[in-house]
């Protein structure tokens, strides 16, 4: 057998590029900016990816959302790569190697025809157009190889599941590394010019420049907990001891609880619970095992000062509590749903753009989930009880826990009045 070898040299690419789409772990999540070369640098990635793990028969996979952009792409590889190093097949998209390995270029309009290969390795480019059936096939192809994977695309709301895998990666998940590339970074490289971006934002709406050139959601117009956002996230928060802030939601199932702590003027909050079918009882049991003989204090529903979800009879919600040591604060009536609203969103971002809510991503997943997606009923200022999360969780609940405590605690009424005073 002949083996034949070739140089290689990496083409140019900015320092961004390089650190988010050559990272050790396995999935590569990248939200981006238009045109700052998340595409080139996946391509050269891609063809590296074959050189060195290819062989007769393996195979390597490039997936857009439809046909003309797959196209696009299998023609600007065959331009980037030496005409020597290839054969080519137009009609089906595919470029073989001289080391046997077969470079794909596909569509993910119909999911169930990317079923059944061994893949060794895959891009999947404009990731929030992708559907996503077409991942979970990519993802079962990935699975004999344990390949690699380069998610890309640009933010396109809150609602698709690159967003949620972005997010996902960005709390840090075994596997995953994420990176988020802007205009500014490549006007900054030298890849955009600058007169260019500022040209875009005067000729497009906000919410199409924030997610085409800022890689930010745009329209949130129908969330309710417009104000959070990533910059609320913060992987770096620790139970620091002392009293804890438990805000709960009386829900059966799930029946959701926040736990944190003020930081000055600031909540902290660093875990969450989250258990179907339920009760009062078997939550408080739960809190003290992981939190064993520290002062809480408990942000309810108030409706659990009547009503009795737990054994022993006769006990109220908030009897059930204090006899597990936990202190219960809540006012008489229930806060209007729009108040406590109010409340927290503005914790996450005042007007005055500053943010006093911190969430650990990981540890709060599903409060986290919940604030980015939960969205109004249709027409109305109520938030849509059904709506649920990808794991097909209510949202509703756990917010209203963190609302409790928000509204009891950092009510926006209060700090008018300190403020005036």
């Amino acid at each position: 057998m002949t083996t034949r070898r070739f140089e290689w040299e990496r083409p140019w690419l900015a320092q961004y590029q390089t650190d988010a789409i050559f990272c050790r772990e396995r999935y590569g999540i990248i939200e981006a900016s238009t045109k700052a070369g998340k595409t080139a640098g996946c391509l050269v990635w891609l063809f590296e990816q074959a050189c060195i793990n290819g062989a007769p028969g393996r195979s390597f996979w490039w997936v857009a959302p439809v046909y003309p952009q797959a196209e696009i792409a299998y023609s600007r590889m065959k331009r980037a790569v030496d005409r020597t190093l290839y054969k080519s097949n137009d009609t089906e998209k595919r470029l073989e190697l001289p080391n046997g390995a077969a470079l794909w270029f596909k569509t993910g309009e119909k999911p169930d025809n990317l079923y059944g290969e061994d893949v060794y390795a895959a891009v999947i480019d404009e990731a929030s157009r992708v559907r996503e059936e077409s991942w979970h096939a990519i993802r079962s192809t990935l699975t004999a190889t344990k390949g690699p994977a380069r998610i890309i695309g640009n933010v396109k709301g809150r609602g698709n599941w690159f967003y949620h895998l972005a997010r996902k990666a960005q709390r840090g998940a075994p596997g995953y590394h994420y990176a988020k590339i802007t205009a500014r970074d490549a006007v900054a490289a030298g890849i955009l010019d600058a007169a260019e971006i500022e040209d875009a934002r005067l000729a497009l709406p906000e919410s199409v420049f924030r997610e085409l050139y800022e890689a930010e959601p745009g329209d949130l117009s129908g969330l309710v907990y417009k104000s959070f956002s990533v910059e609320n996230y913060a992987a770096d928060i620790e139970d620091a001891g002392g009293p804890l802030m438990v805000g709960m939601d009386f829900n059966v199932s799930p029946m959701t609880c926040v736990i944190g702590q003020r930081v000055v003027d600031q909540l902290h909050l660093f875990d969450e619970i989250s258990v179907n079918d339920s009760n009062t009882e078997e939550m408080a049991r739960e809190i003290r095992e992981r939190y064993p003989d520290r002062p809480i204090t408990v942000y309810p529903d108030p409706s659990g000062n009547s009503r009795k979800t737990s054994a022993p009879a006769g006990q109220t919600d908030f009897a059930i509590l204090r006899s597990f040591g936990m202190t219960v604060r809540a006012p008489k009536a229930a806060p209007p749903v729009v108040d406590r609203i109010n409340d927290v969103n503005a914790l996450c971002k005042s007007a005055a753009g500053i943010r006093r809510l911190y969430v650990h991503p990981s540890r709060c997943h599903q409060l986290v989930t919940a604030l980015e997606n939960l969205p109004y009923k249709k027409d109305t200022s109520q938030p849509n009880e059904a709506a649920t999360g990808p794991d097909g969780t209510q949202l509703v609940h756990i917010t209203d826990a963190l609302g409790y405590l928000v509204h009891t605690e950092f009510p926006i009424v209060i700090r008018q009045r300190m403020f005036a005073a």
